[in-house]
């Protein structure tokens, strides 16, 4: 644990999930910032042109109708005025005579980049602007030349330097502005990722704790957030079903090393006999007949315990035969029914639904599921009492039950009859091994399906076996639902 956690502080802090995120945040936010400003800094300075050519057009007209009423003098009077109010490095005004000498006009000195070329191709009622550079070069300007009906000509020439100092000032708000919002897009994305983060390193602190061998922890489930807490949930499921799965591995291992223990040893005590015994042929037969016959014993158990395992895997083969289960239990009915009646027991079967008495699977798996329930059936029933199958059958879901009147199990064992080896009070004296149930379940839940069991004791048992309909095997889900 100490190891993992302090590899984990000494990591580069550019390889930190935390630190990439915010970084990238931080880049997405000036992004959309600087792109925000970069609109608005081109809407201003289009707003500006328009309004100062709008002006320009407005002041065209305005000297046209004085020069109509007032003539000439009229016009270099209102000409002086707007330069008195503007300043002679502001604004630039002129009135020319149809060959183009001048009338009236303002001081040209500051504007010696104001000309007359662009006049002749001007035709009656029209005007045409271009910028300029302004008096100060280090601004911009308007220039407007119009053409008066009476065939005169107008010119005027504006600064836009006003307008340029108030972009230049906006433009030094913008910049304050972005490093502002760079700070605080780094800052609030460093403190949104680690709040998310931190639910991440508490999952990674348990996991490692786990790996020290402490399988009881839980990752605390808290208002982190619905993702991280289906992911915590999903984490504690799976602790939950490891530990299971140990605490099983453990009862199997013990309960192998029990009864493997047994016949090994009855194995090791008849060589050992026969070593030390009479050198007769007869006896040497016998014990090695009775070798045979346990190691036949621990063969079975070591394959049964390798079936249960390949079906709860998923890596045995998957038959996907159609098996008409009312044929297969009438065939296991004609096999156990002498034995049944040797004993005193009754068997009986009934069949609902024989249209659809069919399942997709393997036959002989199949076979060997119900044969040990009606073999359990049949031995936990004492004599006078019955054994009764019933099948009932639909097109989503199939259903067989086995029911028998014996001893019953004891409501604390019911948890545990299909584990592994599991043997309750009433079948001690019996004989087997505890794993025809745990290999029955396995191979039922590897078709598909599932087996519910329900018991009292002295009134007896009934299992119940749910599988898919004959149609297809997306019906599992109804199958499996109808059973409980």
């Amino acid at each position: 644990m100490d190891s993992a956690m302090s590899s984990n502080e000494r990591a580069p802090i550019h390889r930190m999930l935390w630190f990439r995120l915010t970084l990238r945040f931080a880049a997405l936010f000036t992004g959309l910032t600087l792109l925000v400003f970069l609109l608005l800094d081109y809407s201003l300075r289009a707003h500006f042109r328009s309004e100062v050519e709008e002006d320009l057009t407005l002041d065209i007209e305005e000297f046209a109708g004085i020069l109509e009423e007032e003539g000439v003098d009229g016009v270099q009077a209102e000409f002086d005025r707007e330069v008195e109010f503007e300043g002679e490095e502001t604004v630039y005004l002129a009135l020319l005579a149809p060959d183009r000498s001048f009338l009236a006009r303002t001081d040209p000195a500051p504007w010696p980049v104001v000309d007359t070329d662009g006049l002749a191709s001007l035709a009656l009622g029209e005007s045409k602007i271009r910028p300029i550079p302004a008096p100060d070069q280090a601004h911009s300007g308007l220039f407007i030349e119009a053409r008066l009906p009476d065939g005169r000509y107008l010119q005027m020439a504006d600064s836009m330097k006003e307008k340029e100092e108030l972009i230049d000032f906006f433009r030094l708000l913008l910049g304050a502005a972005l490093v502002v919002m760079l700070v605080c897009g780094f800052g609030l994305g460093w403190f949104i990722t680690r709040r998310a983060m931190i639910e991440v390193d508490r999952l990674a602190d348990t996991a490692t704790r786990i790996a020290a061998g402490d399988l009881s922890l839980r990752v605390p489930i808290g208002n982190q957030g619905e993702e991280i807490k289906r992911l915590g949930l999903a984490f504690n499921e799976m602790l939950g079903r490891i530990d299971a799965l140990l605490l099983e591995l453990k009862e199997v291992t013990n309960n192998v090393a029990h009864d493997l223990r047994s016949p090994i040893t009855r194995i090791r005590g008849m060589a050992e006999t026969t070593l030390t015994g009479a050198s007769e042929l007869p006896l040497f037969q016998e014990t090695t007949g009775a070798i045979i016959d346990e190691c036949d014993r621990l063969v079975g158990i070591l394959n049964t315990m390798l079936e249960i395992a390949e079906a709860n895997t998923g890596m045995a083969d998957k038959p996907n035969d159609l098996v008409n289960i009312a044929h297969l239990l009438g065939d296991a009915q004609d096999m156990f029914l002498p034995v049944a009646e040797e004993k005193g027991v009754s068997l009986d079967l009934q069949v609902v639904g024989t249209e659809h008495c069919v399942a997709r699977g393997g036959e002989s798996k199949l076979q060997r599921v119900f044969a040990n329930l009606i073999d359990n059936a049949i031995k936990y029933t004492e004599a006078g009492g019955g054994v009764r199958i019933q099948v009932a059958a639909t097109s989503s879901n199939l259903r067989v039950t086995v029911e028998d009147t014996g001893c019953g199990i004891a409501e604390q064992d019911l948890p545990r009859v299909f584990d592994r080896f599991f043997r309750g009070d009433s079948s001690r004296s019996s004989n087997g091994y505890g794993l025809g149930l745990a290999l029955a379940q396995a191979i039922i839940r590897s078709h598909g399906g599932d087996i519910l069991v329900a018991s009292e004791v002295g009134k007896g048992s009934q299992f119940t076996v749910c599988l898919p309909g004959s149609n297809s095997i997306r019906h599992l889900a109804a199958a499996v639902g109808n059973c409980q």
